[in-house]
């Protein structure tokens, strides 16, 4: 493939609901049956929608929420030492959600206070105290050796209480922040060792600052492939926690920096290339979500976003062209779209147009999901890419 050229010019601008899961139905009953404090039923459909879950075994969203309602049919029959077991339950399966891991741990500390158990009662208040601490050394990990040496001696035993109370998210979200903490606190070689052994983690928050870590400490003994790839991981599991909605968008200051370096010793796109190797995507920028401009957008506007999404098309349209060799080969195109108002791209087409329906998923998937500034013009930017396929 030739080299692109990208061509600017401007133009003037042209003034029901799903139904409800298993686990929603299941739900549902052991409320309704609850209320009618029919127990025995409302066990039965909390169990079923536990089943139901379509949360991993280690936790989520809807296995907490379960547990939570098993919990509260306990000790609706007065059963505080069962209650207490299921509200521990929904702590370890809340997982990042901290309010509901916060809720399910205050009420377990009830249910132990009301069946008499004074010293697991005083446990789970040990259990908040860690959950705290972990909360200052994951948002605050730089710290001086005497402070890093504290927090290390914390951690370890954080990670002991956690142990003992067979919370294995917690376990691994304790070693990954130890790692963190010693990444930016003058212990790289430590910081790596340690996250490497969680590659493999069950809980993904776990696994994300442990790549977080392998960020730091690689930038720190100058290594900037490594750290791109720890920052590209990093993000994956971020973008991931994000949601479909946002997950195109998601880009942590990790892999901005990551970036930037690279880019400063090689070519342009080699982060944006390095992103596609690992990921099989990459992660944007919305620059609609900034400030709106009063006049058409500048070329270093255009450049900003073409920086970053240009080598993700190129690939896409390389790997169709791969796809049918023959039918590519020699070919010129070019693919073309205007930046509307909002900042996104429209009347996007190709140049032959027979070609548009092999590169549908490459205007759909990719140039469609482009973000620019949004102006507040009459005059919005048309862009053409155009490839020589050899």
């Amino acid at each position: 493939m030739r080299p692109v050229r990208v061509l600017v010019t401007t133009l003037l601008a042209l003034s029901g609901a799903p139904e409800s899961s298993a686990f929603d139905a299941a739900m549902a009953e052991a409320e309704q049956h609850l209320r009618e404090r029919a127990y025995d039923e409302a066990k039965a459909a909390a169990r079923a929608a536990r089943k139901a879950s379509a949360d991993p075994k280690i936790g989520g969203p809807e296995r907490h929420a379960a547990l939570m309602l098993e919990a509260r049919i306990a000790s609706a029959q007065d059963a505080h030492v069962e209650a207490a077991r299921r509200y521990r339950d929904a702590a370890h399966a809340a997982l990042d959600d901290r309010r509901g891991r916060a809720r399910a741990l205050a009420r377990r500390r009830r249910s132990l206070s009301a069946a008499k158990h004074k010293n697991e009662a005083k446990r789970v208040t040990e259990l908040l105290q860690h959950d705290q601490k972990l909360r200052v050394y994951e948002r605050y990990p730089r710290r001086s050796q005497k402070k890093r040496d504290e927090a290390v001696r914390d951690l370890n035993l954080a990670e002991r209480v956690y142990r003992a109370d067979s919370d294995e998210a917690r376990v691994e979200l304790t070693r990954a922040i130890r790692a963190l903490v010693r990444a930016r606190s003058g212990e790289p070689e430590e910081a790596i060792a340690e996250a490497k052994k969680l590659d493999d983690a069950r809980s993904p928050r776990a696994r994300a600052v442990a790549f977080q870590a392998l960020y730091y400490a690689h930038d720190s003994q100058g290594d900037a492939e490594a750290a791109l790839d720890a920052a590209i991981r990093f993000n994956g599991i971020e973008a991931e926690a994000a949601g479909e909605e946002g997950s195109l968008y998601v880009r942590t200051r990790e892999l901005e920096r990551a970036c930037r370096k690279l880019e400063k010793e090689s070519a342009a796109g080699s982060c944006a290339r390095r992103q596609l190797a690992l990921a099989k995507r990459v992660f944007l920028t919305d620059f609609s979500r900034r400030s709106q401009r009063r006049g058409p957008l500048s070329s270093d506007e255009l450049d900003r976003t073409h920086h970053e999404a240009l080598p993700w098309l190129e690939a896409c349209v390389l790997d169709v062209a791969r796809e049918d060799k023959e039918r590519f080969a020699g070919t010129d195109l070019t693919i073309s779209w205007v930046v509307g108002a909002k900042g996104r791209p429209e009347e996007i087409a190709v140049k032959p147009s027979r070609y548009g329906s092999d590169l549908r998923r490459c205007l759909d998937d990719v140039v469609a999901n482009f973000r620019y500034p949004r102006v507040r013009s009459q005059e919005l930017s048309s862009v053409a890419v155009p490839y020589s396929l050899d």
